[in-house]
């Protein structure tokens, strides 16, 4: 064998060696065929509404329907299979572009072996830390678009000519479209992934700044408008309402600030299958009792914020802070609000916590999210400073405002404080601090050898 194939052949068993080994792990926390290591919503509602052609916009009605649709064409070839199925066959491809794409991006990044491997190992960590093996719905489908999309627009960049970029831009528009349709709040991060999307365009980089955001702004209206209700137009999708559960929760604890929880449960407004959540001061998905509509939940919420501002506004404070508390709440908190509310004091089951995380954990979430704004600042003043600045730093700012950005929107709409809402947001951030820090230990290395 010539010796530059046989040294092309053994690069590419060591590089390809971490990759396999990942893929091997990862394969034992698929999701069953029986319904095994799925979410409650993936298990009896994704995995139902795919068996029987059902799609709302509950969930994601995108998801559903090409779940739909991977079903009719297997039956379509005789292969009649599950939701249950359908979900696992989408976890094994949802795996396998996020496994190729960290490849790819390792690889670009690192020209080192030993770091190289050291990416893939910080991925690992990071991606079962955050619990994306562990009981699979939207959350961690979303995070495996995440670094498919970083690598889609990198390409873009790296592409050698301009008609090639061009190929790449719709990819990138069609990855970011199911990311904001799986979860919506991701719309906010939207427009920066645009401008990185766009910023590729030669064209566009020649115009002012006035222009490009002029730009953006004209492209994310048409993203909004045209795409992410495309699929509820086309296909007449049963319009629900999502948002209801935390706006009973918004209400729900308000009332009991004042201690007039069993008057709201007198009004047959909320229906909670959960004793544990009764009396608390927790965001819980509470719904609306049968025979009650939304109309008359909206017209409730709406005369509750006109007629008690500042106990609604105390309310959604709280919800806020247990969300990115993780469930619990700081002393001072407890302090403050039994100060301005006395009932709470008599209740000896406001503060109970229903989602708990441990310290280390709620801790590690601010650490990584702080990390994250001081060294996005800190790549913004090396590219104002230095004109020839790498890649690494521009993909790191546009990455990492998204991140901060989706992290920021639940104080928008805040639902339950269960941890895998923040999953991608942690899973992302985590994954830039570590690459950033094996950046600075191969600079480094070099420097040295200098």
């Amino acid at each position: 064998m010539n010796p530059s194939k046989r040294e092309f052949f053994r690069k590419f068993v060591l590089y390809a060696i971490p990759l396999l080994v990942f893929i091997i792990i990862i394969s034992f926390f698929l999701p069953g065929s029986n319904g095994s290591n799925l979410s409650a919503d993936a298990k009896y509602t994704y995995a139902f509404n795919i068996d029987n052609d059902l799609i709302t916009n509950w969930h994601s009605s995108l998801f559903v329907l090409e779940g739909i649709i991977v079903k009719k064409m297997l039956s379509f070839f005789a292969i009649s299979i599950s939701g249950y199925k359908v979900l696992q066959l989408f976890a094994i491809f949802f795996i396998a572009i996020t496994v190729v794409s960290a490849a790819y991006l390792f690889r670009l990044l690192f020209k080192n072996l030993y770091l190289y491997n050291a990416a893939f190992l910080l991925f690992f960590v990071s991606y079962y830390h955050n619990g994306c093996c562990r009981l699979w719905g939207l959350d961690q489908i979303l995070m495996h678009l995440l670094l498919p999309l970083i690598a889609i627009v990198v390409l873009c960049y790296r592409s050698p000519s301009k008609r090639s970029a061009f190929f790449f831009l719709p990819f990138g528009i069609f990855i970011l479209w199911h990311c904001c349709d799986y979860r919506k709040i991701f719309l906010i991060s939207a427009p920066i992934i645009l401008y990185a999307i766009l910023m590729a365009i030669e064209k566009f980089r020649s115009l002012c700044l006035i222009k490009r955001m002029m730009w953006v702004a004209g492209s994310f209206g048409a993203f909004v408008l045209l795409l992410m209700p495309a699929v509820d137009v086309l296909f007449s999708v049963p319009k629900a309402h999502p948002i209801t559960p935390m706006l009973v929760s918004d209400i729900k604890i308000a009332y009991l600030l004042d201690g007039k929880l069993d008057e709201l449960y007198d009004k047959n407004l909320i229906e909670n299958d959960n004793e544990k959540v009764d009396y608390t001061i927790t965001s819980y998905w509470n719904g609306i009792k049968n025979g009650n509509q939304i109309d008359d939940l909206k017209e409730m919420y709406i005369h509750e914020w006109l007629n008690n501002p500042e106990r609604m506004l105390g309310a959604k404070m709280l919800q806020i802070i247990q969300f990115y508390c993780g469930g619990g709440f700081p002393p001072v908190v407890r302090d403050v609000v039994e100060i301005f509310y006395p009932m709470v004091r008599a209740n000896d089951k406001a503060w109970n916590i229903v989602f708990g995380m441990r310290v280390k954990e709620v801790c590690l979430r601010w650490m990584t999210v702080i990390m994250v704004l001081i060294t996005v600042i800190l790549s913004c003043v090396r590219i104002k400073r230095e004109k020839l600045y790498s890649l690494f730093d521009k993909a790191y700012v546009y990455i990492g405002l998204s991140m901060l950005v989706y992290f920021s929107g639940f104080i928008i709409v805040t639902p339950t404080p269960d941890y895998r809402f923040l999953m991608p947001t942690m899973f992302a951030g985590q994954m830039l601090l570590g690459i950033r820090f094996l950046r600075w230990l191969g600079n480094r290395k070099t420097q040295k050898l200098k």
